[in-house]
């Protein structure tokens, strides 16, 4: 245990008499039903108040094997307003949806329409497929499976500073995904050949929903809801901001914030990062439920599939990034855990050896190193708690 505090958490967790519990041995006495909070909602409340400047915290775990389905919060959804956060009120994911893009991906693969070693050349509009080659990308030789391992070799729109301007200067500006990859294009140059080097990119994510559309006949957001079933895996609030109805039954979207970057989600217009790259908005239990889902692939008419999320493109460089299918490889504690992280502060990561998915969102990306602190705790606690059928 890191702390005597998280020590009292477990013990209150696994069940441990309070001190102020009435016994019958008291005459006269009728037992009190014991209140328990949450220890999972202790370390929220803890980290709040030992951490305002987070604005608000939000958190689901995914624990099947343990009974564990819980979603907690603390803070502020908009902290102009003081508007409490609720553990059901929803966020902007950003980079986390590249996950959804890879679950798609896959089952569109599985579904026979391409395979992740295809060439994108014929995959692509004819539009897009000259305004690529007119800056010498080999779109012959770059595959699917390139694009969503970020080792294409193209060159990220973010970096431009035509995006950087207009992100900090014209907060409205309503971007479209064909001049994101047009800006790419024309203030940027290959930053490598295919399966060369890793170098994140939005742009690899963006083609990949185009694909989509060009490979199914509909908006690459529909076909995400259509192929992954949301409503059957009871994704019934995750949606893509912009592009599809809000659900009726939420809260607004919360306030997030990147401070250090001037900005925040209630003035920077949605679009700047929505069609791929980023753009779900979800809450905390839909997003772990959807890792969960992925994870053992539930999401496919072949569980194996999700093993092709695994595949590991291996640079010319042989630098790592382990990064496979638009999933991350990280440690948390003593755990291998496999997910994405979000522009906004966002996260849900899966750690196979507790079957476990844990959701994470801040409110203040700014404070984005205390996400893994509060995981550690997470995994430490879940870590120590046994099947309700375990016969340890």
């Amino acid at each position: 245990m890191k702390n005597q505090w998280l020590l009292l958490v477990l013990m209150s967790f696994l069940g441990c008499a309070s001190p102020s519990e009435k016994t019958p041995n008291n005459p006269g006495v009728q037992k009190e039903e014991v209140v328990k909070v949450s220890p999972f909602q202790l370390l929220l409340d803890s980290l709040f108040e030992a951490k305002p400047a987070l604005k608000g915290v939000s958190m689901h775990i995914e624990s099947p094997d343990r009974n564990i389905s819980w979603t907690g919060a603390a803070g502020f959804a908009d902290s102009a307003t003081n508007r409490l956060l609720k553990p059901s009120d929803p966020v902007l994911i950003a980079s986390t949806t590249k996950l959804y893009m890879s679950a798609i991906t896959l089952k569109l693969v599985e579904n026979g329409l391409f395979k992740l070693s295809d060439p994108i050349k014929s995959l692509l509009s004819k539009k897009t497929t000259k305004t690529l080659m007119s800056d010498g990308y080999d779109l012959e030789k770059i595959t699917i499976a390139h694009l969503l391992s970020n080792t294409s070799g193209f060159y990220d729109y973010v970096n431009t500073k035509t995006f950087m301007d207009r992100t900090q200067n014209d907060l409205q500006h309503e971007w479209t995904r064909d001049e994101q990859i047009a800006l790419a294009v024309s203030e940027g140059d290959p930053v490598g050949k295919p399966g060369e080097t890793f170098s994140y990119s939005d742009v690899n994510f963006l083609l990949i929903g185009e694909i989509i559309e060009q490979q199914t006949g509909m908006p690459f957001y529909t076909a995400m809801r259509n192929f992954l079933d949301y409503e059957k895996h009871n994704l019934n609030h995750t949606w893509f901001n912009l592009l599809e109805a809000t659900p009726g039954d939420l809260a607004p979207l919360t306030h997030q914030f990147a401070t250090k970057l001037n900005s925040d989600s209630y003035t920077l217009h949605g679009s700047f990062d929505l069609y791929g790259g980023g753009g779900i908005a979800a809450t905390p239990k839909d997003v772990a439920r959807f890792s969960q889902a992925l994870f053992n692939g539930k999401l496919f008419t072949n569980p194996e599939t999700i093993e092709l999320i695994f595949t590991n493109i291996e640079t010319q460089d042989s630098v790592s990034a382990n990064y496979y299918m638009g999933v991350k490889e990280i440690e948390i504690g003593n755990y291998k855990a496999y997910g994405h992280g979000g522009f906004w502060g966002t996260t849900v990561q899966y750690i196979p050896a507790l079957n476990t998915s844990v959701s994470v969102f801040l409110m203040e990306r700014d404070q984005w190193p205390v996400y893994l602190e509060l995981m550690e705790d997470v995994v430490e606690i879940l870590a120590e708690t046994h099947s309700p059928n375990s016969t340890d």
